[in-house]
């Protein structure tokens, strides 16, 4: 049950994350040409503004385009992985979200943790938010797990 917590805990953390990563790539879908890091610094805009116009003609051609609707699970992955496939065409590189990359890492973690490892997780204060973290809570929440994942003997990504 902790397990589901925690969880749901970094799920909650992710999602919001994972959700405009996947619909602004889908509705960018251009090629880039500068530092990623500093992309990801500028916001949203970024990666589309440093697009060349042949680069978003390229896009368009093999089929990316700004979703119409709000896409649900299964449409994003397609238009993830359409994304992908006419970026490598295109030769374009998207940019990278190492939060989420490393939320990814986290949850493999957590995953794989025995019930005893769990059970020192819950005793050592992790639990499920009862609401929507912001970001400041967020960066606690993942300090106190790192904090509580050492005092358990657990090695996390």
């Amino acid at each position: 049950m902790k397990s589901n917590k925690i969880r749901t805990l970094l799920a909650v953390s992710a999602l919001g994350a994972v959700a405009v990563t996947g619909l602004f790539a889908v509705s960018s879908a251009s090629a880039q040409t500068g530092d990623q890091t500093t992309q990801a610094a500028q916001g949203k805009g970024a990666f589309i503004k440093s697009l060349t116009p042949d680069q978003r003609a390229c896009l368009k051609s093999n089929g990316v385009a700004k979703p119409d609707h709000k896409l649900n699970a299964e449409e994003r992955a397609t238009a993830k992985a359409n994304l992908e496939a006419a970026a490598a065409t295109c030769g374009v590189t998207l940019p990278t979200r190492p939060a989420v990359a490393k939320l990814k890492d986290l949850r493999a973690d957590i995953k794989a943790l025995s019930a005893d490892q769990k059970n020192c997780l819950k005793s050592n204060g992790i639990t499920k938010p009862g609401h929507r973290l912001t970001k400041p809570e967020r960066q606690a929440a993942y300090a106190a797990l790192e904090a509580a994942a050492q005092t358990c003997g657990i090695a996390l990504s």
